[in-house]
């Protein structure tokens, strides 16, 4: 999953790196449980709606390049 955004038990679950064991019965459980598997969905789908949709990232990157510019231009002031 992507760091930050899994939340174990709730937006999806977690396994080790390399542990297909514990890898194998989580997708087992989810298997026989749609009801499980449909609230996990169900959570993701919210997570992306409102945290990773266009509309927040372009949000997101211009406040980064605003500061960005702010800096750079603080910094040209300063030096001269």
């Amino acid at each position: 999953g992507i760091d930050g955004y899994l939340e174990d038990g709730i937006t999806g679950l977690y396994t080790p790196p390399g542990d297909i064991v514990a890898m194998r019965a989580r997708i087992f459980a989810l298997w026989e449980n749609p009801h499980e598997r449909a609230r996990l969905g169900a959570n993701a789908r919210q997570l992306v709606d409102d945290d990773l949709n266009i509309d927040r990232y372009v949000r997101r990157l211009a406040a980064i390049i605003k500061a960005a510019a702010a800096k750079r231009q603080m910094m040209s002031t300063a030096t001269r």
